[in-house]
C-alpha cells in the first residue's frame, strides 16, 4: 500500500489529478448527466498507473530481496554429531560447532571452544581497525560480522540471525538501491523533457487566451472565458503528460532486475544492477580461473616424495613406492599441517535430493583447495587409506601442552605446525627437510618419551622455494636422513622450475 501511495508523489501525476479534479468540477456544474465523464476517465486513468507502478515496485524489491539474500548466502563449515559439514550460514542453529580460520567471517555469535593464535578484525563493530587476539581464558567471545585475519578456532553457536550482534545491527538499517548510471541519465532526460513540455503547455495556454481575448474570432463568442481558459489548461496539461516519458525510467529498472533475475537462475550472480548494462558492453572478460571457470576442486597427480619422483598419483590403484617409514612422516605432515577435511558424499549431500539419490559420489574437499588436495592423496591407496582424523586428534590441538598450529604467513610463505608425538626415540622416523625436532625437560600436561623428556616435531607447508633454503638434510626412500648436497639442492631446485612451468 505505501508503494501504491508513493506514485502519486509525482508533480505530473499531481497535476493530472488536479486537472481531472477541476474538469470534474465543470463538467458536473455544466452537465449534470454527462459533464462528469472526463473528469473520471482522467482520474481512471491516473488510478490505473498508480496501480501499474505500484506492482511493478513490489515485483522490483522482491528481486531485489532475492538478490541480497543470494549475496549473503555464504557456506559455514559446522561439526555436528561429530561429522564436519558445510552448510548455509542460514542453516546454523545454536550449539553447532563453527570452526574458522584465516579469511573467514564469523557467521553467528559464540564462545571458543579452541583456537589456535586467532586473531579477529572487529572493526566492522567498533570501528577500531586493531587486530583483536582472542583466547579461552581472557577473551573467549566472537561476534558475528567480524573477520578471521589470522589463526584457527573451533567455537559453539550462541545467536544466529537477528539474534546476533550483526543481525541487530543489520536490522536497523534500511539499504536502499542505487541507480545505475543509464537510469540516471534517463531520469535526467525526462526531467529536461518534462521543462519542456511545461513551456510548451504554457506557450500554448498563452497564445489561446491570446486568440480569446485579443484576437476574439467569431466562433469564440459564445465561449465564455471561463470555459475556454479551463479547456486551454486542460490543453495544456495533456502536453505536459503526453510530452514527459515518465514510464521509461520505470520500464528500464524492470528490464534490468529482469535480465539479472535470469542471469541468476544460469547461477550467474549479479550484486548490482549496473553490472548488466556494463556486460552488455563487454567484448573481453578477465576472471579468476580457480573456483570461477573451474570447479574448485584440485587433484595431486604427480610430485616427489622421500626422494622418489612419482608421475601416477592421481591413479587410485598405484600405491606409494616408498618405505612405510618415510611414509609416516609424510602423512603425519599432510594430516597435522593442514585445516581442510574430507566429508564423504553421503553426509554432504543427504539433503540436497528429497529422494536420498547422490548424484556427485565423490568426497566433499572442505577448506584450502590444495590442503584438501594433499589430504585426497593421504586417504587413497596412495597412502595406504591412512586416517588423518586420528592424527589430528592424537596432536591434541587447542588442548594445553598439544600442538600448536601456525597459519600460513605471505611473510613466511609456509605454514607450520608443532606436534607432540610421545614415542620412544628409538622408532621415531628421522628428521626431514621440512621436519625439525625440538627436545627440552618435561613439563606437565605435556606428553614425553620414555627418557622423560618431550619430543616435538616441526612441520612446514608452503612455497616449496623457500622451505628449501632452509634445508640441510633431506628424506630418503628408505626412512633414513641424507645430507643436502649442492648436487642435490641443484637437482630440486631444477624439479622445482619443471613442475611450476607445467603447472
Amino acid at each position: 500500500f505505501q508503494l501504491f501511495v508513493d506514485t502519486f508523489d509525482d508533480a505530473t501525476v499531481q497535476i493530472l489529478m488536479a486537472a481531472a479534479v477541476v474538469s470534474l468540477a465543470i463538467g458536473i456544474y455544466d452537465d449534470p448527466a454527462t459533464g462528469y465523464i472526463e473528469g473520471v476517465a482522467i482520474l481512471t486513468a491516473v488510478f490505473i498507473v498508480a496501480i501499474v507502478t505500484a506492482i511493478n515496485d513490489y515485483e522490483k524489491e522482491r528481486q531485489f530481496e532475492s538478490l541480497s539474500e543470494e549475496n549473503d548466502n555464504v557456506d559455514a563449515l559446522v561439526i555436528r554429531d561429530g561429522v564436519s559439514q558445510q552448510i548455509s550460514v542460514r542453516d546454523i542453529v545454536v550449539g553447532d560447532l563453527v570452526c574458522i580460520e584465516a579469511g573467514d567471517q564469523i557467521p553467528c555469535d559464540g564462545v571458543l571452544l579452541s583456537c589456535d593464535g586467532l586473531e579477529l578484525d572487529e572493526s566492522a563493530l567498533t570501528g577500531e581497525p586493531i587486530d583483536i587476539d582472542k583466547d579461552l581464558t581472557h577473551d573467549p567471545f566472537v561476534l558475528s560480522g567480524c573477520t578471521t585475519n589470522a589463526g584457527a578456532g573451533t567455537f559453539v553457536a550462541t545467536a544466529v540471525g537477528k539474534d546476533s550482534q550483526w543481525g541487530v545491527i543489520k536490522s536497523h538499517l534500511e539499504k536502499e538501491q542505487d541507480q545505475t548510471p543509464l537510469q540516471e541519465k534517463l531520469d535526467d532526460m525526462a526531467a529536461m523533457i518534462g521543462y519542456v513540455g511545461m513551456a510548451a503547455a504554457l506557450a500554448t495556454f498563452i497564445a489561446m487566451m491570446f486568440i480569446k481575448l485579443v484576437v476574439q474570432p467569431a466562433y469564440l463568442e459564445d465561449v465564455s472565458v471561463f470555459n475556454f481558459a479551463l479547456d486551454a489548461f486542460i490543453i495544456g496539461v495533456t502536453i505536459v503528460v503526453v510530452a514527459v516519458p515518465e514510464g521509461l525510467p520505470l520500464a528500464v529498472t524492470i528490464s534490468l532486475a529482469y535480465s539479472t533475475k535470469k542471469m541468476l537462475s544460469d547461477q550467474n550472480l549479479i550484486r548490482h544492477l549496473a553490472a548488466c548494462e556494463t556486460m552488455g558492453n563487454a567484448t573481453n572478460i578477465c576472471s579468476d580461473k580457480t573456483g570461477t571457470l573451474t570447479e574448485n576442486r584440485m587433484t595431486v597427480v604427480k610430485g616427489v616424495f622421500a626422494n622418489k619422483r612419482h608421475d601416477d598419483t592421481a591413479d587410485p590403484t598405484v600405491p606409494a613406492d616408498i618405505s612405510s617409514k618415510a611414509l609416516d612422516v609424510i602423512l603425519q605432515g599432510i594430516a597435522t599441517c593442514s585445516t581442510a577435511r574430507i566429508v564423504p558424499a553421503e553426509i554432504a549431500h543427504k539433503d540436497d535430493d528429497p529422494d536420498g539419490l547422490i548424484h556427485d559420489t565423490r568426497p566433499v574437499l572442505i577448506g584450502n583447495k590444495t590442503e584438501a588436495a594433499l589430504l585426497a592423496l593421504a586417504v587413497s591407496p596412495f597412502g595406504n587409506e591412512d586416517d588423518y582424523s586420528a592424527r589430528r586428534a592424537a596432536a591434541q590441538f587447542g588442548k594445553s601442552g598439544g600442538s600448536r598450529l601456525f597459519p600460513f604467513s605471505s611473510l613466511r610463505k609456509r605454514m607450520s605446525v608443532i606436534v607432540n608425538e610421545p614415542a620412544d626415540s628409538s622408532d621415531a622416523p628421522a628428521p626431514t627437510p621440512t621436519r625439525r625436532r625440538l627436545r627440552s625437560n618435561g613439563n606437565k600436561g605435556v606428553p614425553t618419551t620414555g627418557d622423560g623428556k618431550m619430543r616435538w616435531t616441526l612441520y612446514h607447508k608452503g612455497a616449496a622455494e623457500s622451505v628449501l633454503q632452509n634445508c640441510t638434510t633431506f628424506l630418503d626412500s628408505d626412512g633414513s636422513t641424507k645430507k643436502l648436497t649442492a648436487a642435490k639442492r641443484a637437482e630440486i631446485e631444477a624439479t622445482i622450475k619443471e613442475f611450476a612451468t607445467s603447472a
